[in-house]
């Protein structure tokens, strides 16, 4: 009859894991999802970054137009002088006004 290999040792049974080691996986855990929501907030900033400064770029193009409208109306006095001290949203608003006015004359 043919030999039977010798009987390997029996392997002790892996030990479970310590506290500590269950400790460090969690912590590791922890930070890998902080990192990735940094990661994630950190795109989105840039996002919103790059569109704000379209927005801003929009506006002051549209507060230009204002001002040229607002001034071929007589908005801000002779010249515009009282235009430089007016606030936006007044010189906004005495624009409206304007053109409104003017629109109410041609219709009549």
């Amino acid at each position: 009859s043919p030999a039977k290999p010798p009987a390997q040792p029996a392997q002790p049974a892996p030990s479970p894991p310590s506290m500590l080691s269950l400790q460090l996986e969690k912590a590791l855990n922890k930070t890998a999802v902080a990192v990735e929501e940094k990661d994630a907030a950190l795109r989105l900033t840039s996002k919103l970054e790059a569109e704000l400064i379209l927005e801003r770029a929009r506006a002051e193009r549209l507060a230009a137009a204002v001002k040229e409208i607002g001034g071929s109306v007589g908005v801000g006095g002779f010249g515009g002088l009282m235009a430089m001290l007016m606030t936006e949203e007044d010189y906004t608003t005495e624009t409206r006004k304007s053109v409104k006015e003017m629109m109410a004359q041609r219709r009549k």
